[in-house]
């Protein structure tokens, strides 16, 4: 990253010009953008429409919290095997969320830190 907020994407390859090596420099929401046109699951085409497949998901899901008493949230969740459940109790349907929640919180984070101070 540079100093103004760029980056500069060295070595890429350009096909219209006879694939001669290139560099290039680019706003940090330019490169988050050719980012997300290669990782985006097929049928999005911008992180607009992954934010509203988010929310539509996010609705689901807390439809489902609804349902669940608070004995059923101490539960085995279906990624843990009975035998280790037995073992460790403690690894129930809650204990899962929390960690998908602190992993995907500590991804946000280091996302959010990637982004260049405006």
């Amino acid at each position: 990253m540079n100093t103004d907020s760029t980056w500069q994407v060295e070595d890429w390859r350009d096909y219209r010009d006879n694939r001669h090596q290139k560099t290039m420099t680019l706003s940090a929401d330019e490169l988050i953008h050719r980012f997300l046109l290669h990782v985006l699951p097929s049928g999005f085409h911008s992180a607009e429409s992954l934010k509203t497949a988010w929310q539509g998901i996010n609705q689901k899901l807390w439809g489902g919290f609804a349902k669940l008493s608070p004995s059923d949230w101490t539960k085995r969740h279906t990624a843990v095997s009975e035998e280790d459940f037995e073992r460790e109790p403690h690894r129930n349907r809650f204990a899962v969320l929390l960690g998908r929640t602190a992993h995907l919180a500590y991804r946000l984070g280091q996302a959010t830190l990637a982004r260049p101070k405006t």
